[in-house]
C-alpha cells in the first residue's frame, strides 16, 4: 500500500532476525498509517527456512485508477535483504509491529510455494541488488478484495490452514478513516455481524496476530 522510499535511513535493529536461515517462521511485517506516506497502512511477509530468506510486498507499485487510487496493477515485489526491506517501510516514520510466528520448514515451504505459483514463470519487470519486481497474472490489485493484506494472509493460510477461519473475525476496519468506512462497507461486508468476509485492513491482520498468534504464546513481537 506504499510508493518505495528511495531516501536513506539510519534505522537501528537490535532483536530483528536478518540473518537468513538460522530458522524457520513466516514473520508479518505491519506499517501503521502515517499521512501521507502511509496513508493506508501496509502489509508484507517474510519467509524464512534453511535455505531461502525472502520478504514479499504486494502492493500499490504500478499504474493506480478509480477513487482514492483504489484499484491497480498487480505488483509483487520479492525483497532478499530483510533490512533493505524494512528501512525502506520507514518513509514518514510510521510505527512499525513485527509478528513472527512460529513455523517448521514444511510450513514455511508450503508459504513460499504460494508465491513461487505466482512469480514461477514471470520474468521481473524490474530487479535490483535487493528486490525483484513482477507484475502478476492475477486479478488486478484492490483495496478490498485484492491488496496487500488478502496477499500475505493468503500465503500463511497455505502454510498454517488451521487460522484460514479466525482471521476473518477480526475484519472490522478498526481505526479505518471515518470518510472511507461507508465506500468500504459496500465491498464484501456483513452488515449483520458487521465485518467484512476476510481480512484486508493492516491494524485488523495486527489484532489477530495479537489475539491469536502473540496471546497463545505462538510467536513473537518487535516495534520499530
Amino acid at each position: 500500500m506504499k510508493r518505495l522510499f528511495s531516501g536513506i535511513i539510519l534505522l537501528t535493529v537490535t532483536c530483528f532476525s536478518l540473518s537468513a536461515f538460522a530458522e524457520s517462521f513466516i514473520q508479518f511485517v505491519v506499517v501503521g498509517k502515517v499521512w501521507p506516506e502511509h496513508k493506508w497502512g501496509h502489509l508484507s511477509l517474510r519467509i524464512s527456512n534453511s535455505i531461502r530468506d525472502e520478504v514479499y510486498d504486494f502492493g500499490r507499485y504500478g499504474a493506480m485508477w478509480g477513487p482514492w487510487n483504489t484499484q491497480g496493477e498487480p505488483i509483487l515485489r520479492v525483497w532478499t535483504d530483510a533490512r533493505a526491506h524494512l528501512i525502506a517501510q520507514k518513509d514518514g516514520n510510521p510505527r512499525i509491529d513485527i509478528v513472527t510466528v512460529t513455523a517448521t520448514e514444511s510450513e514455511a515451504n508450503a508459504a513460499f510455494h504460494y508465491f513461487d505459483k505466482l512469480t514461477g514463470s514471470l520474468t521481473p519487470r524490474s530487479k535490483n541488488a535487493h528486490l525483484a519486481e513482477y507484475r502478476l497474472r492475477i486479478a488486478d490489485f484492490h483495496a478490498i478484495n485484492n491488496n496487500c493484506v488478502t496477499m500475505s494472509m493468503n500465503a500463511f493460510y497455505a502454510a498454517q490452514p488451521h487460522y484460514q477461519g479466525l482471521g476473518p473475525r477480526y475484519a472490522r476496519g478498526d481505526d479505518l478513516y471515518f470518510w472511507a468506512r461507508p465506500k468500504a462497507n459496500n465491498i464484501s461486508y456483513i452488515k449483520s455481524q458487521g465485518r467484512w468476509k476476510h481480512l484486508w485492513w493492516p491494524k485488523d491482520a495486527l489484532n489477530f496476530l495479537k489475539a491469536e498468534v502473540l496471546a497463545k504464546k505462538r510467536g513473537y513481537t518487535e516495534v520499530y
